[in-house]
C-alpha cells in the first residue's frame, strides 16, 4: 500500500504575494495600536489643568503621587517634575516613532523599501518595547503611586484610563510582538512573509 503525502496548505501564507500583504496589514495594526496607547498617555499628561483663564498642562502642575481626598493635584518637587517630564517626553517619542513607522508601512503597499522595513521590523519592535519599558519604569520611580487615595483622587487617574495601565498594556503587546512574531516567522512561516529583492 502506498501512502500519499498530502501537503497541508496554510491558506493565505502559501501565496507569497498574499503573505507579504498580510504582514503589511499586521504592521498597520501594530503601529496603530502602539500609536493609540502612546497618544492616550500623552493626552493624559498634556491635558489642561486649572481655571479657564489660568491653566497649564497637567504634567507641568501636578505630581503623579500624593493625591488625597480634596487635593487631586499635589505640588511638584524637583523629582516629580523630572518624572513627569520623562514620561511626557517618552510618550511624545512613541507617538512620533509609530507615526513614522505607520507612514512607512502604508508606503509598503507601493513597494517602497519594503524589504528594508521587513528586515528592520524587529528593531522597531525592540524600540517600542524599550520606550514603553522606560515609561513604566518612570511611573514606578516614586513611591505611593498605587495607594488607593492617590488612584481615586489624582488628576492623572480619576475618571479616565490610567496612563500606567496603557503603558503596561503596550509593553506586554510589544514583547509579544517582538518574541512571537519573530519565532513564528523563523519556525512556522519559514520566511514566507519576508520580501526578497
Amino acid at each position: 500500500m502506498r501512502f500519499i503525502l498530502v501537503r497541508q496548505n496554510m491558506g493565505l501564507l502559501d501565496n507569497k504575494k498574499y503573505a507579504i500583504t498580510a504582514r503589511v496589514y499586521y504592521l498597520h495594526i501594530l503601529y496603530v495600536v502602539m500609536l493609540g496607547l502612546g497618544a492616550g498617555i500623552l493626552g493624559n499628561f498634556n491635558s489642561e489643568y486649572g481655571a479657564d483663564e489660568n491653566h497649564e498642562h497637567r504634567y507641568l502642575n501636578c505630581a503623579l503621587v500624593g493625591a488625597i481626598n480634596g487635593s487631586g493635584c499635589p505640588t511638584l518637587t524637583d523629582d516629580t517634575t523630572d518624572q513627569n517630564n520623562q514620561i511626557f517626553n517618552l510618550s511624545v517619542a512613541v507617538v512620533v516613532l509609530n507615526s513614522l513607522y505607520l507612514i512607512w508601512s502604508v508606503a509598503n503597499h507601493w513597494g517602497f523599501l519594503i524589504h528594508v522595513h521587513f528586515m528592520l521590523q524587529w528593531v522597531f519592535s525592540a524600540v517600542n518595547v524599550g520606550v514603553f519599558a522606560g515609561i513604566v519604569g518612570w511611573f514606578n520611580a516614586s513611591e505611593g503611586l498605587f495607594e488607593e487615595a492617590n488612584l481615586e483622587n489624582s488628576e492623572f487617574f480619576k475618571d479616565q484610563a490610567s496612563p500606567y495601565t496603557l503603558a503596561v498594556i503596550a509593553l506586554v503587546l510589544g514583547i509579544l510582538d517582538l518574541v512571537i512574531f519573530n519565532v513564528l516567522n523563523l519556525t512556522v512561516f519559514k520566511g514566507r512573509c519576508d520580501h526578497k529583492k
